[in-house]
């Protein structure tokens, strides 16, 4: 059993889209053993319980991942339910709106990334019970909501002049009953993608804002990369000595 830092309830339950049969999905980081340093090896497993699935991270991950700017990992320091073990890792979480823009021009370009895979997985079945959501809808209607998701989130953090990420993954009132519906299949396939090029080609405008911003705050971005860095190896270093 490895040692946890810290763990987090993610996905739907970050951004207030869970419903009472969404499933519930974990991510925890771990430290690493004398063993993977040693060998130069990251951990990485999938821990599928009926109630819960855990994907487990090195702690050491966390460096690459909010250096490329993945919302999908930066959104985990907005998390409303996490258990802290490690107390170094209450660092992370203090500095998290820091670390949201320490990257914008990688944000940017990793996120569309993401949107561009969710559009061609749209109608992909990798599962049985993607099979039969795609066979009644015509598509996955949650790979289109997430495509969405990582627009909608480009669009609110440029408006918000990249500061209150938390408010740009969270969806509330009106828009977050526009979504659920969407995510129970309220639109056909032609409709969501419809919708969903409409949407990047407002988002595709905003590149050069992300790239300004990312070329006015270098200093600020690599004094925050060396607090983080600062920070991770302290947590690593605290759970080997231990």
């Amino acid at each position: 059993m490895r040692k946890v830092v810290f763990e987090v309830v993610s996905g739907s339950h970050i951004r207030n889209l869970s419903t009472p049969e969404s499933d519930i999905d974990k991510k925890s980081f771990v430290f690493p053993t004398f063993e993977d340093l040693y060998k130069g090896e990251v951990f990485k497993d999938m821990q599928i319980t009926p109630d819960v699935d855990t994907e487990v991270h090195d702690i050491r991950r966390l460096e690459k991942l909010f250096n490329q700017a993945n919302i999908t990992y930066l959104e985990l320091l907005f998390a409303k339910e996490k258990t802290v073990v490690d107390s170094h890792a209450y660092v992370l979480f203090e500095m998290r709106e820091d670390i949201a823009r320490m990257n914008l021009k990688n944000m940017f370009r990793a996120t569309l990334g993401m949107y561009n895979r969710q559009m061609s997985d749209m109608q992909k079945a990798t599962s049985k019970l993607t099979k039969d959501v795609i066979a009644k809808y015509g598509y996955n209607p949650k790979k289109g909501v997430m495509a969405l998701h990582f627009l909608r989130v480009l669009k609110k953090y440029h408006l918000n002049g990249f500061k209150d990420f938390a408010s740009c993954i969270w969806y509330e009132g009106e828009e977050r009953e526009e979504i659920l519906a969407y995510k129970g299949g309220s639109l056909s396939y032609q409709e969501m993608v419809y919708m969903l090029e409409q949407e990047f080609r407002e988002v595709k405008e905003l590149e050069t804002d992300y790239n300004l911003a990312w070329f006015y705050t270098q200093n600020y971005t690599e004094e925050t990369n060396e607090v983080l860095k600062k920070t991770l190896r302290d947590i690593v270093f605290g759970g080997i000595v231990r």
